[in-house]
């Protein structure tokens, strides 16, 4: 029996230098990934693909590479984290509720769905929080703050913290989130005027 996928495993893939590897799982080709220029090839209508324990990688053959379906391209980083995002499976790599972590950048989802959950995920773990505590905060399934982290962790964006290094309060997010809406319809307010 296959003993389940492990960060380590995932983290991996960002070893190879200046190779193309053929990643997939047990419902086929995922996308050929070009470790030299950071760049995902994939389908594009597998756009909200999603894997889970089989997902499997090497280095890609000539046969692979030939594939004519991998017309688009994504940044590498970007295109695993959103493969990940939307994978609930690895959820739990090794991830306690209690631990602290931060986000070295702001993810870029590929799509609109939950694009509001991912920037407000965004702007806690960007400072270094703890995961309960975001939870908590934004009235959020602990399951889908552990998704968040995973998701950034394999794609190499992101590390564990210890508390004394976490910057994140509740009180200065919501604050800054106010300020941007004042903004938001300050700035609203003149485009209108001066349309008139």
């Amino acid at each position: 029996e296959k003993k389940p996928i492990d960060l380590k495993y995932l983290n991996d893939i960002f070893k190879f230098k200046n190779t193309k590897l053929h990643l997939s799982d047990r419902n086929g080709s995922l996308a050929i990934i070009d470790t030299g220029s950071r760049l995902a090839f994939f389908d594009p209508q597998q756009l909200s693909r999603k894997t889970d324990q089989s997902f499997n990688y090497k280095i890609a053959t000539k046969s692979d590479l030939s594939k004519k379906k991998f017309t688009s391209e994504a940044n590498l980083e970007d295109w695993i984290w959103n493969l990940f995002w939307r994978s609930p499976e690895f959820k739990n790599l090794t991830l306690d509720q209690e631990e602290y972590y931060k986000i070295f950048y702001w993810p870029q989802p590929n799509q609109n769905i939950d694009q509001k959950i991912i920037l407000q995920l965004s702007a806690c773990f960007i400072q270094g929080a703890q995961l309960c505590k975001v939870a908590n905060d934004l009235n959020l399934p602990i399951e889908i703050v552990q998704q968040f982290i995973c998701a950034c962790l394999i794609s190499m964006n992101g590390k564990r913290i210890l508390k004394s290094e976490s910057n994140y309060s509740k009180k200065e997010t919501l604050k800054e989130n106010e300020n941007k809406k004042l903004l938001s319809i300050f700035f609203n307010k003149i485009r209108n005027h001066l349309k008139t």
